[in-house]
């Protein structure tokens, strides 16, 4: 594919990042951060995060999110910082929610849900 076609493809790909963090939040930016980050390192290769177009890629998605971000906080701040703050971070990383798995408890069941079957 020619470098036209491949950058139409990774711009794309933010596109859906944007997108997915739209509908699921964090999440969405999360994932495919820490895929690109193990292979990284796996690989022992960081060419690829050249090949991102990270300025590109990174305007697209804060485009796409920030007006419903700022929306939400001129709407609502508590509202901003109960789904921006508490939901991904208090949820996971305290017991508030009565849960007592260790924090890295996320990690495993990502790590074991990313297997084969």
């Amino acid at each position: 594919a020619s470098l036209q076609t491949r950058r139409r493809f990774m711009l794309l790909c933010w596109t859906a990042i944007g997108l997915g963090f739209l509908q699921k939040g964090l999440v969405a930016l999360a994932v495919p951060g820490l895929a690109l980050f193990a292979y990284s390192l796996l690989q022992r290769d960081a060419r690829l995060w050249s090949r991102l177009h990270l300025i590109s890629g990174v305007s697209i998605v804060a485009v796409l999110i920030l007006p419903w971000i700022l929306a939400l906080a001129q709407r609502d701040g508590e509202y901003a910082w109960f789904f921006l703050v508490h939901e991904h971070f208090t949820r996971f990383m305290t017991t508030e929610h009565q849960r007592s798995e260790p924090w890295w408890f996320f990690v495993a069941v990502f790590a074991a849900g990313a297997l084969p079957r």
